[in-house]
């Protein structure tokens, strides 16, 4: 089982019409699928498939209809009402007994959300830009990623506390107090790694605001709008 990209439930939800049950959506968390025809894409394991019996009058918690839908995982050592409720192939059970030791395992993750602050100023290659990303228990690596400025060109990261903006260069400087972290221009995006943020108390609130020397900027310097975070 892997955890990086879409987890089942999101993959579920997003084809999915109308509203998915809790059932099947721990099913797909825990690497089940719908019956074989239904399927979103593989299941954790070749058997871990939905069930309907072949006259199509009843179906398993993960298979979709026709058929009534009974309150069972699919397996072949099911019985209801004369059917056998799965096959080697369609083993719902055995597939949830698979995987629940690499569910234990599972964290919640807690994303940080990013608030952009107006401020920047256009350069060569527009305003430099700057995009957060990760988590706070490294699930997702946190990091700023910075693109748009120019190439070689000598810098600074800001980084402190949202200030109440101070007009500067023809932008307006967001970060206040702040320490600033130096930097230089790169023709590609430039990824910046925010670690550190893990050791803050939660609720602190952290904002970022790049500025280089630019030649094309109104004043000679270039500045990305300001990023603001708070640890969750």
């Amino acid at each position: 089982m892997s955890r990086s990209g879409p987890s089942w439930a999101e993959r579920s939800e997003a084809a999915a019409t109308g509203r998915l049950r809790p059932r099947p959506r721990r099913g797909h968390n825990l690497g089940s699928e719908h019956d074989v025809g239904n399927a979103l894409g593989p299941g954790a394991f070749p058997s871990s498939y939905g069930f309907r019996t072949a006259d199509n009058q009843y179906r398993t918690i993960m298979a979709y209809s026709p058929g009534t839908r009974v309150n069972l995982w699919s397996s072949p050592n099911v019985v209801y009402r004369g059917w056998v409720m799965g096959s080697a192939t369609k083993d719902n059970a055995r597939s949830l007994g698979g995987t629940k030791a690499t569910a234990r395992e599972f964290v919640p993750t807690k994303l940080l959300e990013w608030e952009a602050i107006a401020g920047g100023i256009a350069g060569q290659n527009g305003e430099p830009r700057l995009v957060g990303a990760g988590t706070i228990n490294s699930i997702e690596p946190m990091s700023l990623t910075l693109s748009a400025m120019r190439d070689g060109a000598p810098g600074v990261l800001a980084i402190g506390a949202r200030g109440p903006g101070l007009p500067l260069f023809g932008g307006t400087l967001v970060v206040e107090p702040f320490i600033a972290l130096s930097l230089t221009g790169t023709t590609g995006p430039l990824v910046i790694d925010l670690a550190a943020l893990a050791s803050l108390p939660a609720g602190s609130a952290v904002v970022f605001q790049a500025w280089f020397l630019d030649a094309a900027a109104p004043e000679g310097l270039s500045a990305s709008d300001g990023l603001a975070t708070v640890v969750p």
